[in-house]
């Protein structure tokens, strides 16, 4: 579709109406950067007709600057797909500078052709009331300043005036006694005024460091000794009278007379407890998103590592005799590499949050197959009470099994190696008294995994699921900061009660299904063979050991490594009378149109074509939605041929 028609149609629809209406401006840009839809706000913020601005680009009305930085932030959503948000400048008709927070995102028409939709919102007002407090801020420190030289003359306008000061305020004498306190610092310091006043400030005012908890230098002590200029004390605790404690930053000043004789000083004191406890959270948020990014990535390039090893150790075995001692040592193999692939989840639940791959599973199985493998190797024993007729849930097999073995590990550890582990599952429906945060009236599986271990303390109990607590020497904090995140993310909840000296249990919440739907069954006794299968991966190990593993199980296959091969290559199959009976394409392709845009492209030609979306990227939507995406079924890296051979059959059995 042209530019001039995608304005003619798009302006003409009830979207460009609704856009029109929007206070902010909106703009289209296609990929070479030309404008193909504004709304009327846009063109009356920088002084041009639509007439005028469609078909053109930034470079035709804005500073080269201005526009060079517009194109460059529409290419990094051109290449990555993402959101960008940015603060930019634009000069408008009429020679005016404007500051814009604009956010720009990626959508594709029904041709599969690129465009960036984005929305600026006019800030410059906002700019200036920020400079303008500023100014204020910087005028009102002046201003406490000179009050405070003037502290001397001024004593009882002063006094009305530290009243109002959300900062503690002691001023001394030549001698070093109290004279002056204001509320905050009775407050902080546990003294009043009347009981302070003209005692030494090192008994009032007691300071220790954060850190070594060794007594610190009296701020004001060192201004009577050596007149030093205004300084500034950091990581200083202070004790208060009453026992309480406060992380303080401290000023102090000394006071002259009109001769410049010292007089006196003034200290100045701030609570900053609870910025400090901020700052930690958000150095601790930071700290995760880090570990996150590094997590995601490590654990993508390793399941498509993963994928190659499934593969290669499913091709030996096809060649071997299911009963000889190396297709048992094959298949022993492959039950590590499950357990690699678990880890995997893990890191990818770490990076982004891990978006649940639902389908319908059975507890009761679960609990079953993963106590005894983190059991193996210990005396503890362990014994299963299960309601009759479980339900099931809906839920991600492998990040519930995660939590599972989670709480399993760390019940081992509390133990000791050796002792007793009761896990039962039963059915529940939540009354309207229910106390927990669940909806009222619906149906969950209550799993309780007991230890009968030293247990947890009532001072940290209410921590344990906080990101980067931890008890454990070698510990990281994250291991219940993830399971919390996993079962919320399930709209369940879990808790942990315990009593010293009496064992830990933990209680899991998950919303079971309505009906008693069927367990999907990946075991089949027909397997598909002679099927045309179009493999697209831009991991070469994975296009290679795929392949053959798929040849060998009795399917014709072609490989691409991108989004532009597999249009060629399936386009030119309908020419040949060949078409392919399934696509297995890779979401993420660097450098080119990943999984997602190929479908989308080749379904405006070929709309019964059948597709399984694949990826190493466990948060991507498509995986945990691909119908919605126009796929026929998702598989997730790394994947063994069972997953693959079910696949097939579910698709091409017929």
């Amino acid at each position: 579709m042209s530019e001039t028609n995608f304005e003619k149609s798009e302006q003409s629809s009830e979207l460009a109406h609704i856009i029109n209406c929007i206070a902010d401006s909106i703009i289209i840009k296609n990929r070479k950067h030309q404008w193909v839809l504004l709304n009327d706000v846009f063109c009356k913020f920088i002084g041009y007709s639509r007439e005028e601005l469609l078909g053109k680009s930034d470079h035709d009305f804005f500073p080269k600057y201005q526009a060079d930085l517009f194109q460059y932030n529409d290419n990094l959503v051109f290449e990555t797909g993402q959101d960008n948000y940015c603060e930019e400048e634009i000069t408008n008709k009429n020679g005016i500078v404007h500051t814009i927070f604009t956010k720009k995102s990626l959508f594709f028409n029904e041709k599969g052709e690129q465009f960036i939709i984005a929305v600026l919102s006019d800030i410059t007002s906002q700019k200036e009331k920020e400079e303008q407090i500023n100014k204020l801020n910087a005028e009102l420190e002046q201003r406490v300043t000179q009050r405070t030289k003037a502290l001397a003359e001024e004593k009882e306008l002063l006094a009305v005036t530290l009243a109002s000061i959300g900062d503690g305020v002691i001023s001394v004498d030549i001698q070093g006694n109290v004279v002056i306190m204001n509320p905050i610092a009775e407050h902080l310091t546990g003294w009043q005024l009347k009981n302070a006043k003209s005692k030494p400030v090192e008994e009032v005012f007691v300071t220790v460091d954060e850190f070594s908890r060794k007594n610190a230098k009296n701020p004001i002590c060192c201004i009577l000794n050596s007149d030093p200029k205004i300084e500034e004390k950091n990581h200083t605790i202070l004790l208060s009278r009453n026992g309480s404690e406060y992380i303080i930053s401290t000023n102090t000043a000394p006071i002259r007379d009109s001769r410049g004789n010292l007089i006196g000083a003034v200290l100045v004191f701030r609570d900053i407890t609870e910025k400090e406890r901020i700052e930690e959270k958000l150095n601790n948020s930071q700290k995760l998103e880090s570990i996150g990014v590094l997590a995601g990535g490590i654990a993508h390039d390793f399941n498509n590592i993963l994928t190659g090893l499934f593969s290669n150790i499913n091709l030996a075995k096809l060649n071997l005799d299911s009963n000889t001692k190396p297709a048992s040592y094959l298949d022993d193999a492959l039950n590590v590499l499950e357990r690699a692939k678990g880890l995997t989840q893990q890191l990818l639940t770490f990076s982004k949050g891990g978006a649940p791959v639902k389908k319908v599973i059975s507890i009761e199985n679960l609990l079953k197959s993963n106590t005894p493998f983190f059991l193996s190797g210990t005396n503890i024993k362990y014994e299963f009470d299960f309601e009759k007729k479980l339900w099931n849930c809906e839920a991600d097999e492998n990040q519930i099994g995660q939590v599972i073995d989670n709480l399993i590990l760390n019940a081992r550890q509390a133990m000791g190696y050796e002792g007793m582990l009761i896990l039962k599952a039963e059915n529940i429906i939540t009354k309207e008294t229910c106390a927990l945060p669940l909806p009222k009236n619906k149906k969950f599986v209550k799993i309780s995994i007991r230890d009968f271990g030293p247990g947890i303390s009532s001072d940290i109990i209410n921590k344990i699921f906080d990101p980067f607590f931890t008890t454990k020497k070698e510990g990281s904090g994250l291991g219940l900061a993830t399971a919390y995140s996993i079962v919320k993310k399930h709209e369940g909840f879990i808790d942990a009660v315990s009593s010293p000296g009496k064992g830990c249990t933990f209680t899991i919440f998950l919303p079971a299904i309505e009906k008693n739907i069927q367990i999907e069954n990946s075991h089949h006794t027909n397997p598909i063979t002679n099927k045309h299968i179009l493999l697209m991966d831009d991991e070469e190990v994975i296009r290679i050991a795929t392949s053959k593993l798929l040849t060998k199980m009795g399917h014709r296959v072609k490989t691409a490594i991108n989004g532009t091969d597999t249009i060629s290559i399936v386009k030119s199959s309908f020419q040949t009378d060949d078409p392919f009976d399934l696509l297995i394409l890779d979401l993420t392709v660097p450098r080119d149109i990943g999984g997602f845009q190929t479908l989308q492209k080749l379904k405006n030609q070929f709309p019964d074509l059948k597709a399984v979306a694949t990826s190493g990227y466990s948060e991507d939507p498509i995986i945990a939605n691909p119908l919605k995406y126009g796929f026929v079924d998702a598989i997730r890296k790394p994947y063994a041929q069972k997953e693959l051979e079910f696949i097939l059959w579910k698709h091409l059995n017929h």
